[in-house]
């Protein structure tokens, strides 16, 4: 528990991003060169699996509002995409700029439309619908409503510059 404690008070903030919690910070990342690349692991890109743990681990040490702002960021980003590009899914997501179109080692399927199959990516449908069974019902209905998540949960990225 006090592990716990100290994890939600001193690394949450420095993954928290607008669209849900990113795999690294820019400081752990780097500066990207030709001899330290960008990779789809790397920040400023989120991914479902991470998502899910994270909520999952905080569920289980009853961080419920954590949990809540979490998940309303993942599900807000994801659905925000999928409104403005006709239901388009895509497997990665930059949770900085809250955007499917990036590129990476591989590409990113989400740029390029011809590669997203029609009814999306398995990890990346398990965390929207795993989202929205924990998602209290009052985020629901901002979420219908496409409220952005700074405007709720009032959040600082200025550690991210």
């Amino acid at each position: 528990t006090h592990q716990a404690k100290l994890l939600v008070k001193n690394v949450l903030p420095l993954l928290t991003c607008k669209g849900g919690i990113v795999s690294t910070t820019k400081k752990s990342r780097g500066e990207v060169s030709e001899n330290n690349p960008q990779r789809q692991w790397d920040y400023p890109f989120g991914w479902a699996p991470h998502q899910m743990m994270i909520w999952r681990g905080l569920l289980q040490y009853e961080y419920y509002d954590e949990t809540q702002e979490l998940v309303y960021r993942w599900l807000w980003m994801i659905t925000k995409n999928a409104s403005n590009y006709n239901g388009t899914i895509a497997e990665k997501y930059d949770v900085v700029n809250c955007t499917h179109k990036i590129d990476t080692e591989y590409g990113n399927v989400g740029t390029n439309f011809k590669y997203i199959p029609d009814g999306g990516f398995g990890w990346m449908n398990a965390s929207y619908q795993y989202g929205i069974s924990i998602l209290n019902t009052k985020y629901i209905e901002l979420l219908n409503e496409l409220k952005d998540p700074d405007y709720i949960f009032g959040k600082d990225y200025s550690h991210f510059n």
